[in-house]
């Protein structure tokens, strides 16, 4: 596998990985590390700007989805027509701030 700057991640046997740990972690800081079980890729190990990278780029993808489905519902909404949205009526209600009997709500005292 070749990382998005262009280095050749490493493969290790499980057994390699296990016993040079720190050395593997090391080296997945310069490039993904590739973990192998009798030939066949397992797990990749990657250092921590890489995986920011990775899930910054992830999360970006995912809004971009979202928006995109959004303009599309929005889109095909106005090509059926458009839709009525029905609105309740504004109306007047109590202020919590006045001193009507009727209000339960009231100003707390001063304190002296």
């Amino acid at each position: 596998m070749v990382d998005y700057r262009g280095k050749i991640a490493e493969a290790w046997k499980i057994a390699d990985a296990k016993a040079s740990l720190s050395e593997l972690v090391r080296e997945a800081e310069r490039a993904p590390q590739r973990i192998e079980n009798r030939g066949r890729e397992v797990a990749y190990v990657v250092g921590a700007e890489e995986y920011r990278r990775l899930t910054d780029q992830a999360e970006k993808a995912s809004d971009v989805a979202r928006l995109r489905r959004f303009l599309q519902l929005s889109a095909d909404l106005r090509a059926a027509g458009g839709a009525d949205i029905k609105l309740p009526e504004r109306g007047s209600r109590p202020s919590p701030f006045t001193s009507d009997d009727s209000n339960s709500c009231q100003r707390p005292a001063a304190r002296p």
